[in-house]
């Protein structure tokens, strides 16, 4: 066999299969959540559906990996929220991580949130190396199944959802997102 058409298989080995980039492989068309080419979010039926039937954010109380303390749902009422399923080993998540410090920091004086949920297997010490080294300025915990079923259930990573001043789940953002979008969506719900 050739040199060329090893790498053949391994380049597409690689595609169809990689973990790391979320959403696997898929055509970005109306019925496959994400983001499509012009940078548009897409929504579907399906997402919607999953917003109505957990209407409400879930409780939660867990470990702050950033911090001393606890993450508690109790303690973000009345904030609009981003809460984003991310993984350290997640290419498309790493992507996204340094666009929500900047929204982080942009809305953080009226009264925005994100809350990154781990749903690293490997345990707290990695989660707590990677949000250092990249100075993740939100709270941050690991996950559990008990939390991503609460969130109406998380099928590939990155997720996000975005909560109202009310608890309720106002949208989900399902595969990467770019700044831009999360900008738009979160000026809609911070007028």
């Amino acid at each position: 066999m050739s040199k060329n058409a090893i790498w053949l298989i391994v380049l597409l080995v690689f595609l169809t299969a990689d973990p790391a980039s979320g959403w696997f492989w898929q055509k970005n068309d109306v019925k496959t959540p994400g983001v499509a080419a012009d940078g548009k979010q897409n929504s579907t039926d399906t997402d919607k559906e999953i917003v109505q039937k957990f209407k409400k954010m879930p409780d939660f109380s867990e470990k702050n990996i950033t911090s001393d303390g606890l993450v508690d749902s109790k303690d973000f009422t009345g904030k609009v929220l981003l809460v984003n399923f991310w993984a350290t080993w997640c290419n498309p998540c790493r992507k996204e991580i340094p666009s929500l410090i900047r929204i982080q920091d942009e809305y953080k004086d009226r009264g925005f949130s994100v809350i990154g949920i781990s749903m690293d297997e490997g345990g707290r010490r990695a989660v707590s190396k990677f949000i250092k080294k990249l100075e993740v300025n939100y709270p941050v915990f690991i996950g559990k199944a008990k939390t991503a079923r609460g969130f109406g259930g998380v099928m590939g990573i990155p997720v996000s959802f975005l909560v109202d001043r009310d608890g309720n789940l106002v949208k989900r953002l399902d595969g990467y997102i770019s700044e831009k979008v999360l900008n738009r969506e979160l000026k809609k719900l911070l007028k």
